[in-house]
């Protein structure tokens, strides 16, 4: 059975890269993604609420067994990222940052600056001195390390 991802991203910025990346031979034969949808069905989502759009991202974290965290350069300024960041942990779904931000969009060709990692913001509960996930989840960069 192939692995269940869900992807976290900034939407309006890192859509093409995510859909790149969900795509890419050999991961979309490996995986299932979970997290990838439309601009359209993305309004639809948002025009509903953002109860809507939090009781979606549950239903796709509780279909995954892995989440991945696209880092690009304003990841880390996206509430439904640092939502999906703090369910995956009350799920005890297993994460990883993968930095996007040298991966050409698709449509302008463009890449992105080097974002701050969301998982810096986020550390394990009642840990003194304070460990923050970015600690503990590994990190890959997209380009450097071949998508691998």
């Amino acid at each position: 059975m192939p692995a269940s991802v869900f992807l976290s991203f900034h939407f309006e910025r890192d859509s093409a890269r995510a859909l790149q990346i969900s795509t890419a031979p050999g991961l979309a034969e490996a995986c299932s993604f979970r997290g990838v949808i439309t601009r359209l069905d993305r309004m639809a989502l948002e025009r509903q609420g953002s109860d809507r759009l939090r009781r979606w991202i549950d239903a796709e974290i509780g279909a995954a067994n892995i989440a991945v965290i696209l880092v690009g350069g304003g990841t880390w300024s996206s509430p439904s990222v640092h939502y999906a960041i703090q369910r995956c942990r009350a799920a005890g779904l297993p994460m990883i940052a993968v930095y996007i931000h040298r991966l050409a969009d698709s449509h302008t060709g463009l890449r992105d600056s080097k974002g701050q990692n969301p998982l810096d913001l986020h550390y394990l509960t009642g840990s003194r001195p304070p460990v923050y996930l970015s600690q503990i989840c590994r990190t890959f960069d997209w380009v450097t390390d071949q998508g691998e």
